[in-house]
């Protein structure tokens, strides 16, 4: 028997079948402290999810989504805030005091709806916000010129013709990877599976020229063929993709490895950290050979085209000063046509009564000067010098280590405050635990001050501190190898 039918099974069953789901999911998070996760869809009608993670008292991580509310449009932060107030204590009947972080992307509705609101509503959380969506945004501040407008061009006919990535394929013996519009890590998949080999093998001209030929998506293809076959661009694009494909690869990892559930809060302090060194020295051992191997195929050409030289300007006559008789003087005239300077030279001779003509000034003349790159027979700047391509290949990494240091390790930013401090506790860490290391994670952690639950926490974790080092230094050096 349907349960659309028309005795209304549906109306009947599904409203107490729900209370006893929702008073199933109170008895498990009665008195339980929590952190919540949300977040929604980003289209008109949006789904939006809010699902609670606790432990139980096997220690096990239980996670439970309590509420999907569908809502007209995207939520600003008020809105937001009321949402998550609702479902967690109206919904659930739950405290705010038992709420102890805050889960969610970088959002900017995300993080004001935690610094306006819910900061205060629940006293002991901290917000966590998506590290991946920051590591997201640091690939999306690589300077790229020339690799962006090829990607748009690569992306207009790959993701629209399936013609072109049959093409591609027989072209280059590879899949023609598609660009997704909410990743950045979809732009590393492109370079490295498609656009970075094709175009070191020589096959992505190719491959545009055959569109041309066949007259697939041939407007774009001939833009693209256009940009390959200059000199200048096709070497930067081969510069473009070796760093973000061999100088880069660590930034898709650690947005793969950030993501989730799991310690990443105790462990990512050290990652992160290398991540910002190799960030700032971007030139390894295989991009060297492979900047080597650029640099030795390329035109002597300057990396950024040269303005048009100044041309030495034939001397220009200037109107002389106009002296009349009198008190007022009139001010120099501006360089006119030869035949109006003659004219108000004449005008200035009959005034002074002498018939004669002041000398008439010349403009000096503008010479170009060479500047040290432009010396002739001298490689720097160019685009067959390995030296200057390690300088251009610095410069496309330089805003991506900036963006992390801005928003992520350059300040003292409260997520990455948490990890340095908890790091201390990382059986798998080089520096042991102290009372100094417990004072700065209870400065981090809201909760050891804010919620009865953690008040004496802090001195049986300075207590235990001893036994703690011991039984770590009790771990095989092959054990320890194995976990990291």
């Amino acid at each position: 028997m349907p349960l659309t039918g028309s005795n209304h099974l549906m109306n009947s069953f599904m409203t107490p079948l729900t209370f006893k789901e929702f008073e199933k999911l109170r008895r498990e998070l009665k008195g339980q402290v929590c952190g919540c996760y949300h977040d929604g869809t980003t289209y008109e009608g949006e789904a939006f999810a809010v699902v609670l993670r606790w432990m139980d008292e096997s220690m096990r991580i239980c996670m439970r989504c309590i509420t999907v509310s569908i809502v007209k449009s995207t939520l600003d932060h008020e809105e937001l805030s009321g949402e998550l107030i609702t479902a967690i204590a109206v919904t659930m009947g739950l405290s705010l005091v038992g709420v102890l972080a805050w889960m969610n992307d970088a959002a900017s509705a995300n993080m004001s709806a935690f610094t306006t609101v819910l900061k205060a509503a629940a006293p002991a959380s901290n917000q966590n916000a998506c590290l991946g969506h920051t590591f997201d945004h640091v690939g999306d501040s690589l300077n790229t010129p020339t690799l962006d407008k090829a990607m748009v061009l690569y992306s207009a006919v790959s993701v629209t013709s399936t013609n072109s990535r049959q093409v591609f394929k027989s072209v280059t013996g590879r899949n023609a990877v598609r660009k997704a519009a909410t990743r950045w890590n979809t732009v590393f998949d492109v370079i490295g599976g498609s656009m970075y080999p094709a175009h070191r093998e020589g096959l992505l001209l190719d491959w545009a020229l055959e569109l041309v030929e066949r007259k697939y998506c041939s407007k774009t293809a001939r833009k693209l063929v256009k940009m390959l076959e200059d000199p200048r661009k096709t070497t930067l694009l081969a510069v473009e993709l070796a760093v973000v494909k061999l100088g880069c690869s660590v930034i898709p990892d650690m947005t793969t490895l950030i993501q989730g559930g799991g310690l990443e809060f105790m462990t990512a302090f050290a990652d992160v950290t290398a991540m910002s060194l190799r960030l700032q020295n971007p030139i390894t051992f295989e991009l060297k050979a492979e900047l080597e191997r650029i640099a030795a195929g390329a035109p002597a050409l300057r990396i950024k085209a040269s303005k048009p030289p100044l041309v030495a300007q034939e001397p220009a006559l200037v109107a002389p000063a106009l002296v009349v008789p009198g008190p007022v003087m009139a001010q120099a005239a501006r360089p006119r046509r030869p035949s109006a300077v003659a004219g108000v030279a004449a005008a200035t001779a009959a005034a002074r009564g002498d018939g004669e003509l002041a000398p008439v000034p010349a403009v000096r003349p503008r010479v170009a000067r060479p500047t040290g790159t432009n010396l002739e027979g001298s490689k720097a700047g160019h685009l067959n010098d390995v030296a200057s391509l390690i300088e251009y290949a610095k410069s496309v990494v330089k805003p991506a280590s900036e963006y992390l240091k801005a928003q992520l390790t350059g300040r003292d930013s409260a997520q990455m405050a948490r990890m340095r401090a908890a790091r201390y506790f990382d059986p798998l860490s080089t520096t042991a635990p102290s009372e100094i290391a417990v004072d700065d994670l209870v400065v981090r952690f809201r909760f050891f001050n804010k919620h009865p639950k953690f008040n004496d926490l802090p001195p049986f974790i300075k207590r235990e501190i001893p036994l703690c080092i011991s039984l770590v230094a009790e771990i095989p050096p092959c054990v320890a190898l194995l976990r990291s």
